[in-house]
C-alpha cells in the first residue's frame, strides 16, 4: 500500500486515484517504473511532480521522490513550476503586448532562454524578486503572427 504522508503533510486530505499503465512485455523498451503525481487547484492551476525508477530502485522510493517534488511545487505558491518556466519564454518574447508569469526561483535553463530570446528578437524581458523567493517575470512581446493560419 503506497503511504500519503508527504502529501498528507501539505494539509490535505488528497483523493487519490491509482492509475496502473503498463506495457505487453515484448513492446516494452525497459523494466523501469516512474510516478506522475497531478492535481488540479480550485482556480484551475495543474501541479505535477514526477520521478522515474532505476535498477535496483524500490517503487517505494520513486514515488516518494515524485511526491516531494509536487509537494515542492505547491509549497512554491508559483504558477509556473521549473519544467514549465523556461518553455513559456518563447511564447511570452513572441506574443503581442504584456506577459507576465509568477515563477520560482528562475533555471539557468530560463536565464539561457532570456538571454537568447533577448539577443536575438531585441525584447526586454524584466524579472523581479519577490519577498518568498520566487520571482515575477514580464515582457512586452513582438507580436509576431504566423501568416499560414
Amino acid at each position: 500500500m503506497v503511504k500519503h504522508n508527504i502529501l498528507q503533510k501539505l494539509g490535505a486530505a488528497p483523493d487519490i486515484k491509482i492509475n496502473k499503465l503498463g506495457e505487453r512485455v515484448h513492446d516494452a523498451t525497459g523494466t523501469g517504473t516512474g510516478v506522475f503525481v497531478w492535481a488540479e487547484t480550485v482556480r484551475g492551476a495543474a501541479i505535477a511532480g514526477t520521478a522515474n525508477g532505476a535498477k535496483g530502485k524500490p517503487n517505494q522510493q520513486v514515488a516518494e521522490e515524485a511526491s516531494e517534488m509536487f509537494a515542492s511545487n505547491i509549497r512554491c505558491c508559483a504558477a509556473v513550476d521549473e519544467h514549465l518556466q523556461d518553455q513559456l519564454i518563447i511564447f511570452m518574447a513572441l506574443a503581442a503586448g504584456h506577459s507576465e508569469m509568477l515563477a520560482g526561483p528562475l533555471t539557468m535553463h530560463t536565464q539561457t532562454a532570456i538571454y537568447v530570446c533577448q539577443q536575438l528578437l531585441g525584447v526586454k524581458f524584466s524579472v523581479s524578486m519577490l519577498p518568498n523567493g520566487n520571482c515575477m517575470v514580464a515582457c512586452n512581446g513582438v507580436g509576431w503572427e504566423n501568416k499560414q493560419i
